[in-house]
């Protein structure tokens, strides 16, 4: 439970970080548009997407970080105990 704790702070720390380099990236985009893109495109628009997508885009991503972390830990655990319980039936499966 520690763990899963201390691993939970971290994706939550690195979702906020990386949300707020997404919308950095994104704010510098939209202030090198040129004048007519912002004719075209309303306002609310714009900030409705700064802010919706950027936090989705974010959550999927440490999302699936997450899942990756997890499993790649769960199979070097998983392979540790069949080695150390028998190395040669490890071998065989």
């Amino acid at each position: 439970a520690v763990f899963t704790s201390i691993r939970g702070g971290l994706f939550t720390l690195s979702c906020a970080r990386l949300n707020s380099r997404i919308r950095g990236r994104l704010l510098k985009s939209l202030l090198r548009q040129e004048q007519g893109f912002y004719d075209k495109t309303r306002t609310g628009e714009l900030s409705s997407r700064l802010n919706t997508d950027t936090t989705q885009m974010s959550s999927q991503i440490s999302l699936n970080i997450n899942v990756l972390v997890r499993s790649i830990v769960q199979i070097v655990f998983v392979i540790g105990i069949m080695l150390w319980t028998s190395w040669n039936l490890t071998m065989v499966s």
